[in-house]
């Protein structure tokens, strides 16, 4: 978390040339050269596809550098003849295409910028006209809505189109596969053809499966200098949550200009990611920069060691039958209650998860309290005894809430193997382990 500043670093104009393609038209201030940084906002923000949509909202991040981004792009029908002046190139072929957005240092207003955007009569004009004789109305916003600082923590405001239940319509039991996944920290990508709204906010909520108030610690245990983290922090003037997406791992719309020069880095194998795209030859043609790609409710990936891994489980569907008994028992809420209660399914989940995996790894004297203060030294020795060490049974999945005989005891042999644990998974009543690393 890091002091208050001005969130909107800046405002642009972009439009597709039949000749030149994806060009930017305008941006505000001049001090952010966005050619200069390199953000290829011209490509994300007017995506693969988009001529086939009236309309669509974008989502995605300038890559190089920790900054998010909004934009809204129209497809105007224009009528042969109708422009005036003849003597210029003819850059519109039956439809004028326009995206205007906004690069910002965090989400939290995302849903102002998306009705500023979408309903101002100012911003209307700059889509329907060919030469738009002012961008004021766009640097005015910028002015009032800098005046008031947030505090940039990668916010994520509760919308509608990016509550749990959407996923649920959308993914099914595959859903639980993601959530699966999610916490072997994989390249995930999602493919859409336009529109891409849907999507980008999906990506919010898809981002918060693994959240766990552990995930830092277990990092630590494969990287001492990891200091990102999925966080859900209870408000106390709220019965409801900050929820904050990773930084590093959300990248929203990524463009296949993005993935074929592996912008910072982000795309190479270990550099876990929840992003969508609307470039389909990705699939085949770019393997190394993604672990599983997911199409519809289709999940595929070209990693041997995964196959089994995405097939969805007794455990799954019996998840799914929860999330939808949850959803009706919730179903008078309100749309932000019901979101929040199946974040907190997961959470709560996952804590419990990554808790007995981390109090039965062999190593765990050595490191430091858990960040509930709930496991004193005292208590860690006779949880290690009660363990013989470093064993974790089927039992104790059971009691943890899993079901190892319907496909968790392989889920959780692959989280040991993912987070390099010193533990053993063994049958109960049995000498022989199912696994260990």
């Amino acid at each position: 978390m890091t002091d208050a500043c001005a969130d909107i670093v800046s405002v642009f104009v972009c439009h597709f040339h039949v000749k030149k393609g994806n060009l930017i038209e305008w941006s505000f201030p001049d001090s952010f050269d966005l050619v200069k940084e390199n953000s290829a906002v011209e490509f994300k923000s007017l995506p693969s596809g988009s001529h086939l949509v009236e309309r669509d909202t974008i989502i995605f991040r300038k890559l190089v550098g920790d900054l998010f981004a909004i934009s809204h792009l129209r497809n105007v029908k224009v009528q042969p003849g109708s422009e005036t002046n003849l003597s210029e190139d003819v850059d519109e072929r039956g439809s004028r295409m326009r995206s205007i957005g906004f690069i910002c240092n965090s989400t939290e207003k995302f849903e102002v910028y998306r009705q500023f955007l979408t309903t101002d009569p100012g911003v209307d004009a700059i889509y329907e006209n060919k030469h738009s004789s002012s961008y004021s109305v766009l640097e005015e916003f910028v002015t009032m809505q800098n005046a008031s600082p947030v505090v940039v923590g990668k916010l994520i405001p509760f919308s509608e189109g990016c509550g749990f239940p959407s996923l649920i319509d959308t993914f099914g039991v595959q859903l639980l596969v993601l959530w699966r996944l999610s916490l072997l920290n994989l390249r995930i990508l999602f493919y859409s053809s336009p529109p891409l709204d849907t999507i980008c906010n999906q990506i919010f909520s898809i981002s918060l499966l693994p959240n766990s108030k552990y995930n830092n610690f277990a990092h630590s245990l494969q990287n001492p200098t990891y200091q990102n983290s999925i966080i859900l922090q209870e408000n106390s003037h709220s019965s409801k949550s900050c929820l904050y997406v990773d930084s590093e791992k959300a990248k929203f719309y990524t463009s296949l200009l993005d993935i074929s020069e592996n912008r910072d880095g982000c795309f190479s194998d270990g550099s876990a990611y929840f992003a969508c795209t609307s470039d389909k030859v990705i699939e085949e043609t770019m393997k190394n920069c993604y672990d599983v790609f997911v199409d519809g409710d289709k999940i595929r990936t070209w990693r041997k060691d995964l196959t089994s891994v995405i097939k969805p489980t007794r455990a799954d569907k019996h998840r799914l039958a929860e999330l939808k008994r949850l959803q009706v028992f919730h179903s008078e809420s309100p749309p932000g209650e019901i979101h929040y209660a199946f974040l907190k399914y997961f959470a709560d989940l996952n804590d419990q998860i990554m808790k007995v995996l981390l109090q039965t790894n062999a190593n765990f004297e050595a490191q430091s309290d858990f960040p509930d203060g709930s496991f004193a030294i005292s208590e860690r020795s006779s949880i290690l005894s009660d363990n013989l060490g470093m064993e974790l049974s089927s039992s104790q999945l059971s009691g943890i809430g899993l079901l190892p005989n319907c496909g968790d005891m392989e889920f959780i042999q692959e989280l040991v193997s993912h987070h390099n644990l010193n533990v053993v998974v063994v049958k109960d009543g049995g000498c022989c382990p199912l696994f260990s690393f």
